[in-house]
């Protein structure tokens, strides 16, 4: 992975924010469990050396496992890994506007769609009537 340059003040929100999913993915080759726990999480707010990251208040088996510093360790890493920066994480459990941040679609059915889309494709599926009637 390619390493993004961070702003000079530090890591930014929006460059956190739009790194989200392949954050996920960096944890995910440390820790499945943590990547799956963090998939229902939010980058909330970034200043300099520090992200807080946050779970609907209903989320606490998730939230606690991105709670411990094993855990926060290795969010922090996967973010060095694609900015540079190593911040401090925080956790925490907050209403989210989940109109605003959607959670990741599907790859493969998105890219699917979108292969559709720009080709004028039509995926053809096999008829389960004729395949024993060759």
């Amino acid at each position: 992975m390619a390493v993004v340059d961070p702003p000079a003040g530090g890591l930014e929100l929006a460059l956190v924010s739009e790194l989200w999913p392949a954050v996920v993915d960096a944890v995910r080759a440390d820790d499945d469990v943590l990547a799956m726990c963090l998939t229902e999480a939010t980058p909330v707010d970034c200043a300099e050396r520090s992200l807080v990251i946050a779970f609907h208040p209903d989320d606490t088996m998730r939230r606690r496992k991105a709670e411990s510093a094993r855990a926060r360790q290795v969010v922090a890493e996967a973010l060095r890994s694609l900015t540079g920066v190593a911040p401090q994480i925080s956790v925490e459990a907050r209403e989210l506007d989940h109109a605003v941040v959607e959670a990741p679609a599907d790859p493969e059915a998105e890219l699917l769609e979108r292969l559709k889309a720009e080709f004028d494709a039509e995926e053809i599926l096999d008829d389960p009537d004729t395949e024993g009637a060759a």
